[in-house]
């Protein structure tokens, strides 16, 4: 989806619930675009990339061809990397998501790059749209979810399951919900990450 907000921290107005053409303005004005045809031609890419994501989530298609898929909605992702079958990669904001090089995204995971709570929530929950980098050599295994403006760092491990709400230093294996670092790794550029001392990367 063309997006023409900065890939940058930024604030939203908050969610309000209406009928479908005042939420498509809503929506649109989100992402920069104002008065009717602009409206109009957003939502007809928003409409587009609905359907590219509703085909990379459930059909049994070739990780590659999932790749190419959420390449054309907007997302960043780099060379020789894999993605699993039900990854939601952002519904709204897919543009703000950056993956390197070497990257594995398991299944059944979600990477968020919004908020956007109810205005009744707006002087307690803040609004906003955050890029999610997910650095090279990074693994993020079954079921994580990683949450807006979070970077995973390279060569990182995101446990089964784990909620990530903070950047993932590099070279470490995080766990839990909130995600915690709970290992690190060495980094052997011959036979891959041990667990046994801190990781110091080789020169």
């Amino acid at each position: 989806m063309k997006c023409r907000l900065e890939i940058r921290k930024q604030n939203l107005e908050n969610f309000s619930s209406g009928g479908l053409w005042s939420t498509l303005k809503r929506s649109a004005r989100m992402h920069g675009y104002f008065g009717f045809w602009n409206t109009l031609y957003f939502s007809i890419f928003a409409l587009f990339d609905y359907i590219l994501l509703t085909i990379a989530l459930y059909f049994p298609l070739t990780s590659n061809i999932r790749i190419l898929i959420h390449r054309m909605r907007g997302v960043k992702i780099g060379r020789n990397c894999m993605i699993g079958l039900n990854v939601m990669l952002d519904s709204v904001f897919p543009n703000f998501i950056i993956i390197g090089n070497n990257v594995s995204i398991a299944g059944q995971n979600m990477i968020l790059c919004h908020s956007n709570p109810y205005k009744h929530f707006a002087y307690s929950l803040e609004s906003y749209v955050a890029p999610v980098v997910v650095e090279d050599n990074a693994w993020v295994t079954a079921g994580a979810i990683i949450l807006p403006g979070v970077r995973i760092g390279k060569g990182s491990v995101v446990a089964a399951g784990a909620v990530v709400t903070r950047d993932v230093p590099p070279n470490t294996v995080v766990a839990g919900n909130p995600a915690r670092v709970i290992k690190l790794l060495v980094c052997n550029p011959e036979n891959g990450p041990t667990f046994r001392e801190p990781c110091i990367d080789a020169v």
